[in-house]
């Protein structure tokens, strides 16, 4: 579950991106961006603020990005995200290494694949096995910014917002 909420973060960078104006290209999402909200580290946790840091490499039909996200209350989740864009589709390949104050830490590795419609965002994070998918919409708020929001089983997990540094 906390796969689902760390993979959000992380995604969501993935699918601004996407969901900036065609016009745009892909490559001006190159930077560094930091935001913040609420996440969780299961539907069943209570939200606690969090602090998100983000680095995102570009080409016109590739981005790579690497997110690291600390809870207020102990959530640490850190993630790297890989995709290539097709036309309003894409596809690739998400890991999660998460930890609650500095215990065990958990990995999940994953595929992404989702599309964009205007400013709006849509994917899926799958992990196989019993770990739930996570789904993530994005939305496009201005040029230097965009609203995340991650769900698994129902329930919201992540909730941020990023700008660029």
């Amino acid at each position: 579950m906390r796969v689902s909420s760390l993979l959000g973060v992380l995604l969501a960078l993935i699918l601004a991106a996407s969901a900036v104006d065609a016009a745009t290209p892909l490559t001006a999402l190159n930077g560094e961006w930091q935001g913040g909200g609420t996440d969780r580290d299961g539907p069943l946790a209570a939200p606690q603020p969090t602090h998100c840091r983000a680095t995102i490499k570009t080409d016109p039909t590739h981005l790579t990005s690497t997110t690291q996200c600390d809870g207020e209350t102990g959530l640490a989740k850190s993630f790297r995200l890989s995709v290539a864009f097709t036309g309003d589709r894409f596809t690739g390949s998400v890991e999660q290494v998460s930890s609650v104050h500095g215990g065990p830490v958990t990995r999940y590795a994953g595929t992404v694949s989702g599309r964009r419609d205007g400013d709006v965002a849509s994917f899926t994070a799958r992990f196989g096995g019993l770990t739930p998918s996570a789904y993530v919409v994005l939305t496009l708020t201005s040029p230097t910014a965009y609203a995340m929001r991650v769900r698994v089983l129902g329930s919201t997990l992540t909730d941020v917002t990023l700008r660029r540094r």
